[in-house]
């Protein structure tokens, strides 16, 4: 269970996915966990998978809630950081530290997968078990209506001490 007192946020923006539309990057999985999610997400980014994620985003009934976009602007991809009230990164195997440290440092609460580095910063809490859409799904239902309650400030205190 999530300690509640540990972290708040005032945050109010979308819920966001960010990397390559790529194999291991998971959101296959995060796309297929958020059907019965009462919220919207955003995937950002591009790459050979797009098309197969549109179809899988249709075939699940989900063109309401999900949504992709190709951004290749970093001031629009800062914008979308800065606003986010989530970040979502459902990685498979290898853990894109670079997107970690920038959600920190915009204070965004994090959901990921445990994976090696994530889980040296991340409360476990907030980590589903790799390719596990049960998993995934369990956290993300967990974690979304506690979202205004979390900020990060101290995680990313700790991490700039420790790293």
């Amino acid at each position: 269970m999530v300690n509640r007192e540990k972290f708040k946020s005032t945050r109010k923006g979308e819920i966001i996915s960010v990397g390559p539309l790529e194999d291991n990057s998971g959101f296959d999985l995060l796309i297929q966990s958020w059907v019965d999610i009462n919220e919207k997400l955003e995937i950002i980014g591009k790459g050979s998978q797009e098309s197969m994620l549109k179809e899988l985003i249709n075939s699940n009934g989900l063109e309401n809630k999900i949504n992709i976009e190709i951004i290749d602007s970093s001031k629009k991809i800062s914008k979308k950081f800065h606003d986010a009230r989530c970040i979502i990164i459902p990685y498979l195997k290898d853990e894109n530290l670079n997107l970690i440290h920038q959600a920190l440092n915009y204070e965004i609460p994090i959901i990921g997968t445990n994976l090696n580095e994530i889980s040296k910063i991340i409360p476990k809490e907030f980590l589903a078990k790799p390719k596990d859409i049960n998993s995934l799904k369990s956290v993300i239902k967990e974690i979304i209506p506690l979202l205004s309650q979390f900020d990060l400030s101290a995680i990313k205190k700790a991490v700039i001490e420790n790293y």
